[in-house]
């Protein structure tokens, strides 16, 4: 019985790094970008300009994926349950 429940959470950890995957790879360019931009202009507030413009880009991600994300989110949750039950 725990080896079953031990694979059912790694399937769930596999389902949230899925889900999380546009966030994290916006979150990493975004950031890159915002170093290179405060290497080139240094007497600019860069994060103090960027934390409104990373919100909105973010929820706009959001919006965009949101489809997507509930559908492997259902089957994902379906497949971790019956593996979790064991049927």
């Amino acid at each position: 019985m725990p080896r079953r429940s031990s694979k059912a959470v790694g399937r769930g950890f596999a389902l949230a790094v899925q889900l999380s995957a546009p966030f994290i790879a916006f979150g990493i360019l975004f950031n890159l970008g915002l170093g290179v931009l405060s290497r080139l202009m240094p007497q600019l507030q860069v994060f103090f300009l960027a934390m409104p413009a990373a919100i909105l880009i973010g929820m706009v991600v959001l919006a965009a994926v949101i489809g997507v994300m509930m559908t492997v989110f259902v089957s994902g949750l379906g497949d971790f349950l019956r593996e979790l039950v064991g049927r």
